[in-house]
């Protein structure tokens, strides 16, 4: 299926994120059509979509030698004193935080948020593939790496009803970009033994292996750390980017995170 959508009504592009939330918690490959219909593209921008054979896919990657330099830097581990923008991105190792009050669906939700970039490295396709995950014929034009993400959220509420704990304080991988701006939308945060998704939806769980619900009203907080398989522009420095608060406008609702 492959089609264009563009619009401006914010409240459908929060219904489309709740299905889109909703699919992922049912573990169901939808990704890459609701991706589609929820990025805006920009003339600097290239799509790379996938699909995955199996959500319960548990082989490990093993690194071979990539056109990717490896990292040699060795993480911060501070707190970020970067603005967390395209000119002054968070440094390899650095805790960026925030705090969002978004609309979420029907009603609103709001949390204090870190995340941080702890670890990179080089994979190849054939590493990708090892895993289910299939990108389109285009990929052979992109270098990947592994990355791996600690997120904590606190304070985190929402203001009626009740929804799957993690749901409404999920942050959105939305690809990577470049210093000079290209961009490529994609990346991989679910679906593989140690994503960061899954890790995420493991650590809300019950000890039934269901998923906890929060009530308005009620307060969470969780944290938890996982890979990301992200598509980066061959021969160009790049940034990890997130979606870190939807209620600010589009360029501004972005973070960006060095990878060396």
């Amino acid at each position: 299926i492959s089609f264009t959508c563009s619009f401006d009504n914010v409240d459908i592009k929060n219904l489309l994120l709740g299905y889109y939330f909703v699919i992922l918690a049912k573990k169901e490959s939808f990704h890459s059509l609701i991706h589609k219909i929820f990025n805006i593209l920009d003339g600097t921008t290239q799509s790379i979509y996938l699909s995955s054979e199996s959500g319960n896919n548990t082989s490990t990657p093993k690194p071979q030698t990539s056109p990717t330099p490896n990292n040699t830097s060795k993480p911060s581990n501070t707190t970020s004193k970067n603005a967390g923008t395209l000119e002054d991105p968070i440094k390899l190792g650095d805790t960026y935080s925030w705090s969002a009050r978004e609309k979420y669906i029907d009603t609103y939700a709001s949390a204090d948020y870190s995340f941080t970039v702890k670890n990179v490295k080089p994979i190849t396709l054939d590493d990708v593939e090892s895993l289910g995950i299939r990108y389109g014929s285009n990929a052979v034009h992109f270098d990947f790496v592994m990355i791996t993400a600690e997120v904590k959220v606190s304070n985190g509420k929402i203001e009626s009803g009740e929804e799957f704990m993690y749901l409404p304080f999920a942050r959105d991988i939305w690809g990577s970009k470049t210093s000079t701006g290209m961009s490529i939308i994609g990346g991989t945060d679910y679906g593989f033994e140690g994503s960061l998704m899954d890790n995420c939806r493991a650590t809300v769980e019950d000890s039934n292996g269901f998923i906890k619900k929060l009530k308005a009203g009620e307060v969470c907080e969780f944290s938890y750390s996982g890979n990301i398989i992200l598509p980066l522009t061959k021969d160009a420095e790049n940034y990890l980017v997130i979606r870190k608060d939807g209620s600010l406008d589009y360029y501004d609702s972005f973070a960006y995170f060095r990878l060396k």
